[in-house]
């Protein structure tokens, strides 16, 4: 959730384009192929994918480098969206591993400074980016999201995170009549959307989860307004 100023979708549309250039090069900087994949795999979640009119934080989806195990420790050789993200902060943390190698200094790929989160096997971290928006080209801090989730939990993240809030508690709802889960149970845990049984359901993509939950696909453009006409729809119903 943004916790600061809001810009134009056109604008931070334009920032989030120089946000995956500059990733994009910075992945390029050891030649390694999966530094370039962890890149590619990156998807646009948020008020983003919504295209909402105005837009606070930029976020983004990443795959876990490794299985959801809390209990591997992840080396930064293990994780290479870790390590290009070290490349474009002004703050990197210090490399760990054995062949742990520190973040080149190129000023040109620096996009800001890593805020909360950044660590090898981060499942969440905040970069507060820096574009020069203003009129007379002053910084404008604006923040960079980066979630992860799992290959089974990827369809459910990606709803989730694209919000907006309401329409994934309301997708939780229709989750448990869907999968028989008693009101007070959950649906979802550790970030993987469960049976009756507590189960973990693989969830490979967006299109699956509403598919398994027996529902109509709804566009994320469309979301904001969906849950305005549901809202609407009770109200006639009281």
């Amino acid at each position: 959730m943004s916790e600061g100023a809001k810009i134009p979708f056109r604008l931070a549309y334009a920032v989030g384009g120089k946000v995956m250039q500059v990733l994009r090069a910075a992945a390029a900087v050891q030649g390694h192929t999966d530094e370039a994949n962890a890149i590619q795999q990156l998807e646009v979640v948020g008020s983003m994918r919504r295209e909402r009119e105005m837009i606070g934080d930029l976020e983004v989806l990443a795959p876990f480098p490794l299985a959801d195990d809390e209990e591997t420790k992840i080396a930064d050789e293990d994780d290479p969206l870790y390590r290009v993200l070290c490349r474009v902060v002004s703050n990197p943390p210090a490399p760990k591993g054995l062949f742990a190698q520190p973040a080149p200094a190129a000023p040109e790929l620096i996009l800001g400074e890593a805020e909360k989160g950044l660590k090898p096997g981060f499942k969440y971290c905040k970069i507060r980016l820096m574009p020069k928006l203003g009129p007379n080209g002053e910084a404008t801090p604006i923040g960079l999201d980066v979630f992860r989730a799992t290959r089974e939990s990827w369809g459910w993240a990606h709803l989730m995170r694209t919000g907006p809030a309401e329409f994934g508690e309301w997708f939780l709802k229709q989750w448990k009549r869907r999968w028989g889960i008693p009101p007070t149970s959950q649906a979802s845990i550790k970030g993987h959307l469960v049976d009756a049984r507590g189960n973990v359901v693989e969830v490979l993509d967006e299109q699956q989860a509403f598919k398994l939950c027996g529902l109509e696909y709804v566009d994320a453009r469309d979301r904001d307004r969906f849950m305005g006409r549901l809202a609407i729809a009770r109200e006639v119903l009281r």
